[in-house]
């Protein structure tokens, strides 16, 4: 059973647990796709995911193009929260995670888990700005689109603006200030053994981003393993939980800020 206490976090467990993980999807999804996760994390974490407007129940709500109203949001939401944070982003989903947990600056949070991304200072394609035909022959690239929807216009209609929001707000984290958001809190980065698009030496530049101990590890699958092998990750989520109890997350920081951009 889901509950729901506010339109940003879906809750997709019921049980309050003194830990709560907090999943950011990947661009155009939503939380329906950490919906097999609830039972298996269920008894140890809440489990609840960063539901922007344009996206499932907020599919009415003009989106954000820009990560900034995003990120206040959540990190206010959760600074709100009694309770021991892990964040998991899934692709654009991982870069809007890290502006999160650099707004939080407090000891909430034990992990940030990256999977199938790249980092901020990565240079990257700004899909935002693509032309509808490019964006379908990437989305078929990524292999995380059904192709009955790619293939049905009246869905492609109804589905591109908001993915194109999502991109929008992704590319918007890969500004000269976010090359400087470093936390001093661990991070995993999580790298698909197929995925063409975050390869292990790119998912590895997540190192940047802390002073506290990283982690790269290469799971079975392409860019959507965190749903093709969800099993694999959840061991990876939960493993960090032990590795908190004894060195839980510091503060996160701003090096060197140059200021806004």
């Amino acid at each position: 059973m889901t509950t729901q206490s506010s339109p940003w976090l879906r809750r997709l467990t019921d049980a309050r647990r003194e830990r709560i993980v907090v999943a950011f999807p990947a661009a155009g999804a939503g939380a329906v796709m950490f919906r097999p996760w609830a039972q298996a994390i269920g008894a140890k974490a809440e489990l609840g995911v960063v539901t922007p407007p344009g996206r499932e129940h907020r599919i009415a709500e003009p989106p954000f193009w820009h990560v900034d109203p995003i990120a206040d949001a959540v990190a206010a939401e959760l600074l709100a929260l009694d309770r021991r944070v892990t964040l998991f982003g899934h692709s654009a989903g991982a870069l809007v995670a890290l502006e999160v947990a650099g707004r939080m600056r407090d000891d909430r949070i034990d992990h940030v888990i990256v999977a199938a991304s790249t980092p901020p200072d990565s240079p990257e394609t700004n899909y935002a700005l693509m032309n509808d035909a490019e964006l379908i022959a990437a989305l078929r690239a990524w292999d995380g689109t059904p192709s009955e929807v790619l293939d049905d216009p009246a869905m492609v209609e109804l589905f591109l603006p908001g993915l194109r929001a999502d991109l929008a707000v992704a590319h918007s984290c890969r500004t000269t200030r976010a090359h400087h958001l470093v936390l001093d809190i661990p991070i995993t980065a999580l790298v698909g053994s197929s995925d063409r698009f975050a390869t292990p030496d790119q998912a590895a530049g997540w190192s940047r981003f802390t002073t506290a101990p990283f982690a790269l590890v290469t799971v079975n699958g392409g860019h959507f393993f965190p749903v093709t092998s969800s099993s694999e990750v959840l061991a990876h989520v939960v493993a960090t939980f032990a590795a908190s109890e004894v060195a839980p997350g510091g503060r996160s920081r701003v090096a060197n800020d140059p200021g806004p951009t």
